[in-house]
């Protein structure tokens, strides 16, 4: 997996321009930096499932630390 990791930011910097954006469920480097210019409607999204969700039960570590970000990077506000 490490000779992905080297190639993966390069990859990813090349198919933005085509409006591609990462599977989550998949391997990618792109942070929480980002996903608004993969996601425009990100916070639309997260006020649903703050609506829908409000004891966080369908959040996982995954949402936590690129979604939801609770430290560091940077905190989408709603």
């Amino acid at each position: 997996m490490t000779a992905i990791m080297e190639v993966l930011p390069q990859i990813e910097k090349a198919i933005l321009p085509f409006g591609a954006r990462p599977h989550w469920g998949k391997v990618y480097v792109s942070g929480p930096e980002t996903y608004l210019k993969y996601y425009p409607k990100l916070n639309d999204w997260k006020k649903l499932t703050e609506k829908f969700d409000p004891t966080h039960k369908f959040r996982n570590e995954f949402l936590e630390k690129n979604v939801y970000v609770n430290s560091g990077g940077i905190h989408l506000p709603w």
